[in-house]
């Protein structure tokens, strides 16, 4: 049987934290019991653990991507975040002011929380590095960051694919 302490320094370990820094455990309450550990992040712990975690427009599982948007008046690149859970694309209201987007329509969706919220909705053409096309797009509000949401990469022929967090070709069906 092992000591209680190297269990606790194994975990730490495995995830990459200081024993005793960032790490906690309970104590058994019985001589015979089992051990409950808890793993807590300091706040400097969890902060190096996302500087640690960037990595080529990666962070901590999300995956970011360089597109250029245009609309009647002009272009603009803009930093997407990929959402595989978000329908529509999102451009924040700088971006979508910057190349001349008016509404088209309001529609109402829900947030994860099953919040509902009312957003105007346009379109633009948005080119990818592997590709482009017209997509509809949610006019952001401030605070809203901009989304490269499922329609868009559905019109542009791509899916994300899960474990490598790269954009590739989609297997396409005709039936």
């Amino acid at each position: 049987m092992r000591a209680a302490g190297s269990v606790l320094g194994e975990n730490c370990q495995r995830m990459a934290i200081a024993p005793g820094r960032a790490c906690q455990a309970k104590k058994p309450e019985t001589a015979g019991g089992s051990w409950r550990e808890k793993s807590v992040l300091s706040a400097e712990a969890r902060a190096a653990r996302v500087a640690s975690a960037s990595y080529n427009g990666l962070l901590m599982g999300l995956m970011y991507v360089d597109g250029v948007v245009t609309g009647p008046p002009g272009s603009r690149t803009v930093r997407l975040l990929v959402d595989s859970g978000a329908k529509y694309s999102l451009l924040p209201p700088t971006d979508w002011q910057a190349i001349g987007l008016a509404p088209r329509r309001r529609v109402t969706f829900v947030l994860a929380d099953g919040t509902e919220i009312e957003r105007d909705v346009s379109e633009c053409h948005i080119a990818l590095p592997q590709g482009d096309g017209h997509s509809p797009v949610i006019l952001g509000e401030a605070g809203d960051e901009a989304l490269l949401g499922v329609v868009t990469l559905e019109n542009l022929g791509l899916v994300l694919h899960p474990f490598r967090r790269t954009l590739q070709p989609a297997r396409l069906l005709l039936a």
